[in-house]
Parts: structure tokens; C-alpha cells; sequence
């Protein structure tokens, strides 16, 4: 996009800072596994850059990165209604929780960690010494107000070449694939924060929905990634192609990976790679599916599938089933090594909370992952609550029965 460098090129120069542009040939990768994963382009592209600046903010020793995200979106994570339901309104919270997200976002293993070192963030010390200002979350002005300001002050201009983006034409693939596969526009999101906040009316943002995307630049582009569009269930967005492998020793999923890209074509890489003990099949011949995953659940905690006990690890059991897409959830599985997302844990907290009347912060999940510590950490919760109460209520009793002095 000639027009988004030359407003990088103006800005850098009028600051007088250097400026650096990193690249990496992983990235039709990265766009297939984000497309394949989250019908958009976006979020393997924010995990790329993310990844790419730390990396280098921290060769160089920089303390801050400022961000430009869109409002109401924060990488995988978007805030949402229900995000400030339940008087929920402390940036504190709020900003405890994205932390705790970034740290387990650029641990999930994706394209961008196998293409890209992230071994910088298996330790937490990277996110103390650097941190994030997304700067849409701390400005409120209107967006007509931003385009003045940028024109008149560092002669910023908005790209004729971008599309609705104004930094990278590819952006109008992932609309397109979102659209198809999922049904709506995937910037509604985070247009109807503009909304909410007054910086467009409701029309204003349903006719900047309304995208004119060029058919043959969509076909050129998917065809230029290597993704298939026509191999994805159609209104559905999800797609969870697994491989299941039997080896006799460990094996690195990136070079397995890597083996089939060789041979495979891009629709027929696997989302996600387990290796597995054996391959156990029915008395007709056909795999055993539920042998098969009752494997893969013992190995991702190295102990026995455990049954759900109790009522909040069986409430934890039902809503992770619907959010991750699953028949069958261990009490000892990990919500993020089953594919759960940051946006989908702070949905189940929400749920959680709601369900038994607490209140847990929402950064709980992050650290209590697998569905047995945060029903534990939930039923810990329940108990103090019931003790403060009981406490409470002999305190008034003991009031209500001392003599008059």
C-alpha cells in the first residue's frame, strides 16, 4: 500500500525518529491459518506485528509501544456489552484482564509461533518491560475530528490504495471471507462502539459497511495465499481440520507441519496436530472417534480422562461444550489448548459469575485454565462469601442481643 508508506515516511520525518520495516515470508501462511481459524485476516496480522515489534522493542530496549487499533478492539480480544455488565466498569479490571490475555495469546500455538520465534514471551517478564498504549481507548473525539487533526498537524492523508482499511488492501479479503463465512461484516464489532460513543449515527456506520470489494482482486489474492475458500463449511466459520499422528517418540508439530506443506495443498494443512498412541478402530474397520479423543484428552494432562463432578465443573462443562464446539470436555482440559480464545474466556467468566452470583476478575481464567482449577477457583470463592455472610450475620446477632449498658 503506496499510500500508507508515504504517510509513514511524512509522520517519522516530521518527528524526526527513525523507521524500520520488518517483513516476514511466513506471512501467506499466517493469512491462510488466520483466515482458516478466524475468517479474517486481522488476527493473524496483529499477532504477526506484535510479535515483530516486541522482538525488536526489546533488542532496541524501548519501554513503550503505541498501538492504533480500531475502538473497541484490542488483538483477539474485543470489548463487548457484557464485558460491563454486573457494575463492572474499572479500567483496573479491565486493563488486568487484556494483560492477562496478551500473555496467553502469544502463547497459543498458531502460525505466527511456528513461523516466528515467540520463545520471548514463555517468560512474563517481557509484558513488565514493555507495555501498551492502545490509543483509541484513551482518546474520545469523533472521527472527522481525528482526520482534521492528523491533515493539519502531521500531514497524515487516508490512502486512496487501502480500501476501507488505511493501511493494507488485503484487509478487504478478510471482510469478504468473514462475510461469507460467518454472515456479518467483521468490523461491526467495533463500528458500533463509534456508535455507542457518538462518533457515528447508526446510518452513518451501516453505509460504511456497505463495501464495494472487487470479486477478481478476492479470487487473485486467495489464490496468491494458497486458501481455498470452497473447503470451508459455508455460514458456519469454523473449521478444525485435525491430524491425529502415531509416533514412537516425540515429534515437533512445526516440522510435521512443514512436511505436509510440501505435499499437501494449503486447504489440506491441519489446524490442529496431535500425536496419539494408536489409531483405534471399530469391529467394522472405521476409526473410533471417541477412543480416538479420550487419547488426546489423557496426553494433553498426562493422566486419565477425568468425568465433570459437582455442580460447578458439570455448569463449566456445558458452556465450554458450547463455546469451543465440543461433545465431550475433561475436568482437567485446558480451555486454550482446546482452542479457546481470550474473548471466549472472558464470555465463559461472565457466564460463571452470573450462574453462582460471584465476583471473580476477570483475568481468573487466564491463570486458572484447565476447567477443575477455575471451578475450584469459583467454589473457593463461594465458600468465603458464605463465611463473610455467616460472619456478618452472627455480628448482628451478637448486636442485637447485648444489654444496654
Amino acid at each position: 500500500a503506496v499510500g500508507a508508506k508515504e504517510n509513514i515516511r511524512r509522520v517519522t520525518q516530521q518527528l524526526g525518529v527513525p523507521v524500520e520495516l520488518a517483513k516476514t515470508p511466513a506471512m501467506n501462511a499466517i493469512f491462510r491459518d488466520s483466515l482458516m481459524r478466524f475468517s479474517n485476516v486481522c488476527n493473524g496480522c496483529f499477532k504477526a506485528i506484535y510479535t515483530l515489534s516486541m522482538r525488536r522493542a526489546h533488542d532496541l530496549g524501548i519501554p513503550i509501544i503505541v498501538t492504533g487499533l480500531s475502538r473497541g478492539q484490542m488483538f483477539e480480544t474485543r470489548l463487548t456489552e457484557e464485558m460491563f455488565r454486573d457494575g463492572r466498569h474499572s479500567p483496573d479490571e479491565v486493563d488486568a484482564a487484556v494483560l492477562a490475555a496478551r500473555k496467553v495469546y502469544h502463547r497459543v500455538s498458531d502460525e505466527v509461533t511456528r513461523s516466528l520465534n515467540a520463545s520471548l514471551f514463555e517468560d512474563d517478564e517481557i509484558f513488565e518491560a514493555i507495555q501498551f498504549v492502545d490509543f483509541f481507548r484513551y482518546v474520545d473525539v469523533g472521527l472527522d475530528e481525528m482526520y482534521s487533526y492528523l491533515r493539519q498537524r502531521v500531514t497524515w492523508v487516508r490512502p486512496e490504495d487501502t480500501g476501507r482499511s488505511t493501511n493494507c488492501l488485503i484487509n478487504d479479503l478478510g471482510i469478504h471471507i468473514h462475510q461469507q463465512e460467518r454472515g456479518y461484516h467483521n468490523y461491526a464489532l467495533p463500528y458500533s462502539w463509534d456508535v455507542r460513543l457518538g462518533h457515528k449515527t447508526r446510518e452513518e456506520a451501516l453505509e460504511e459497511l456497505d463495501d464495494d470489494i472487487d470479486e477478481m482482486y478476492i479470487e487473485e489474492t486467495l489464490e496468491a495465499i494458497g486458501y481455498d475458500d470452497q473447503n470451508v463449511s459455508a455460514g458456519t466459520g469454523q473449521t478444525s481440520l485435525e491430524a491425529f499422528v502415531v509416533a514412537s517418540e516425540a515429534i515437533s508439530e512445526a516440522d510435521v507441519l512443514r512436511e505436509l506443506g510440501e505435499r499437501l495443498p494449503p486447504y489440506l494443512i491441519p489446524t490442529h496436530l496431535h500425536q496419539v498412541d494408536s489409531i483405534p478402530l471399530l469391529p467394522s474397520g472405521k476409526v473410533d472417534e471417541e477412543a480416538l479423543r479420550s487419547q488426546i484428552y489423557g496426553r494433553q494432562t498426562d493422566t486419565p480422562f477425568r468425568e465433570p463432578e459437582g455442580p460447578v465443573e458439570e455448569f463449566l462443562t456445558h458452556v465450554w461444550q458450547l463455546e469451543l464446539g465440543l461433545e465431550r470436555v475433561g475436568a482437567d482440559d485446558d480451555f486454550f489448548e482446546l482452542g479457546g480464545t481470550s474473548l471466549g474466556a472472558m464470555q465463559v467468566m461472565l457466564q460463571l459469575c452470573r450462574e453462582f452470583d460471584l465476583d471473580l476478575p476477570l483475568e481468573t481464567m487466564f491463570s486458572h485454565s484447565s476447567l477443575g482449577r477455575l471451578a475450584k477457583a469459583a467454589e473457593d470463592r463461594i465458600l468465603a462469601d458464605a463465611a463473610e455472610l455467616a460472619e456478618g450475620g452472627s455480628q448482628r446477632r451478637a448486636e442485637e442481643v447485648e444489654p444496654p449498658s
